[in-house]
């Protein structure tokens, strides 16, 4: 099915590279393994230069800062995709200066613990940290939160945690491809159980290293649908066509739409799992031009 799949230019190459790589699949192997298997799929980049770009540490969690300018408007504090298990600051540094430039925030890229090693909730427990630590360390400045895939479950729970024990405000939030249930029943995981990039056996891998007692997955910090959205700040989804995550992120802007949260939804045709920390965007796609004009629609900062 993947070969007749019509892919974006830049999606169809990395699909077909990793096809004639016969890399073994990520939950054939250990955590360990996998993580040097993704580190194989970076795409090495010269690094875009940046007026800031700063290792320091939220409390006890690594954080690094990007900023493409002396004053940037607001603070995006960033969660990097892997399914709780994989990635990290250093493999999600393209994006985050991508991020930085495009939207011209400063983005707070965060090295929050992995599953197996620190199971749910030791990722949210960082998440909150350096929540509160972006808050207070740039008090003057707008506060986003977003996250790719695993990552986008952290941002949208960690506002979710945020409203919830009355900490900082955050002003929007940004979930691209994101997990928000366990259930693993829809359309699209039917659909792209097999891929493109990201297999259903390879979510259960991700899920069994995070949340190993399944009935703990309900909980609305693990599987955010379920749970009480209302008052959640205005959001952005971000879905890949041929995604297995693609109905869930639907779904879940459905129900921010439905809870009051003003939601928009962009569904991107033709592309895949990751698109945007994999840099398989094309000229013209408007991903990162539709983030910006997001963020600048909810801050007094001119267009």
């Amino acid at each position: 099915m993947i070969d007749t799949l019509k892919l974006r230019p830049k999606a169809r190459a990395l699909v077909d590279a990793l096809a004639a790589a016969k890399l073994p699949a990520f939950e054939a192997v250990s955590p360990a393994a996998a993580r040097t298997l993704a580190a194989a799929l970076r795409q090495p980049r010269e690094p875009q230069p940046l007026a800031q770009v700063e290792d320091t540490h939220a409390g006890n969690v690594p954080v690094r800062i990007y900023a493409d300018t002396e004053r940037p408007f607001a603070t995006l504090l960033y969660f990097h995709g892997g399914g709780w298990v994989l990635g990290g600051v250093d493999e999600s540094d393209t994006i985050a200066r991508e991020l930085a430039v495009g939207t011209g925030c400063r983005v707070v890229s965060v090295e929050y613990r992995l599953a197996p090693e620190a199971p749910f909730p030791a990722a949210l427990h960082d998440a909150d940290a350096a929540l509160d630590w972006a808050s207070e360390t740039f008090p003057d400045r707008p506060l986003f939160v977003a996250g790719e895939s695993a990552g986008g479950n952290i941002a949208t729970v960690t506002a979710m945690r945020a409203r919830d024990r009355s900490g900082p405000a955050i002003v929007g939030q940004i979930l691209a491809y994101p997990v928000v249930d366990a259930n693993m029943a829809t359309a699209s995981y039917r659909d792209y159980a097999a891929g493109p990039l990201l297999t259903a056996p390879l979510m259960a891998w991700f899920w069994n290293h995070y949340i190993s007692d399944e009935a703990a997955r309900s909980h609305p910090h693990a599987s955010p649908l379920r749970g009480d959205l209302a008052g959640l700040p205005p959001t952005l989804v971000i879905t890949a066509e041929h995604d297995v995550l693609r109905d869930e992120g639907e779904a879940y802007a459905a129900a921010l739409d439905a809870a009051g949260v003003p939601t928009r939804l962009r569904r991107y045709a033709e592309q895949i799992h990751t698109f945007l920390a994999l840099q398989l965007s094309d000229e013209g796609d408007g991903a990162m031009e539709h983030i910006a004009h997001f963020i600048r629609n909810l801050t007094e900062s001119p267009a």
